[in-house]
């Protein structure tokens, strides 16, 4: 961003109301933010929840992990929160696509 002269804040644990909370709040984009992916198959409709909850304040609400070797798991958080909300960074172009996402949510809100 600072290659693209954007200035915006940049929160930690932001809360979502009652006992959700996004990792990162970059502007109005609340990221979940995971090393190793899912540890539950509860987890997508969780996460789900957040979303809404973001939404409900006026944020989006982006998924992203490292990698998530295991394919439900995977699957359950794209169906959760739509393909374009759910990024793998072991997947090629996931990084570019989540650059993209975050730029095009920063500008249509």
């Amino acid at each position: 961003m600072k290659a693209l002269d954007i200035r915006t804040e940049i929160r930690e644990q932001v809360s979502l109301g009652g006992s959700a909370r996004a990792d990162l709040l970059v502007g109005m984009v609340a990221l979940e933010v995971k090393a190793r992916g899912l540890f539950d198959g509860k987890a997508a409709s969780r996460y789900r929840k957040y979303s809404v909850a973001a939404t409900e304040r006026g944020y989006a609400y982006l998924y992203l992990t490292l990698q998530e070797n295991y394919r439900p798991y995977r699957q359950e958080m794209v169906k959760a929160l739509g393909r374009q909300n759910a990024f793998f960074l072991d997947t090629p172009g996931d990084w570019s696509r989540l650059i993209n996402r975050t730029f095009a949510l920063r500008t249509s809100r």
